[in-house]
């Protein structure tokens, strides 16, 4: 499972996204918190529609935390303290098929 994140780690530090983020300072970032609404592209996003994606967000993050022994230092729990994956079209694409096919 470690390979598989160093993978998806590595690929994303080479890849274009990150290079476009390098691009722009700092000074040029703004944090969720800092949204009141904002326009991207063809179509708004809401003061509400923020405050839900930071909820998701939020959620997500408490749930990735849960499976941490040490979420300290970023230690997982043992993998048998995973749920198994159900769903072959979803384990098909998991970068940690291993852990979800038990």
């Amino acid at each position: 499972m470690a390979q598989n994140v160093e993978t998806c780690l590595k690929n994303f530090y080479a890849s274009d996204i990150y290079n476009g983020l390098k691009s722009h300072g700092k000074g040029g970032w703004l944090e969720v918190e800092e949204f009141s609404s904002f326009k991207a592209n063809s179509f708004s996003v809401t003061m509400a529609e923020v405050e839900g994606i930071k909820g998701y967000i939020k959620g997500s993050v408490k749930d990735m935390r849960s499976l941490l022994k040490d979420p300290e230092n970023n230690v997982p729990l043992p993998e048998d303290q995973f749920a198994q994956g159900e769903d072959e079209g979803i384990i098909f694409r998991c970068n940690f098929r291993k852990v979800c096919r038990g």
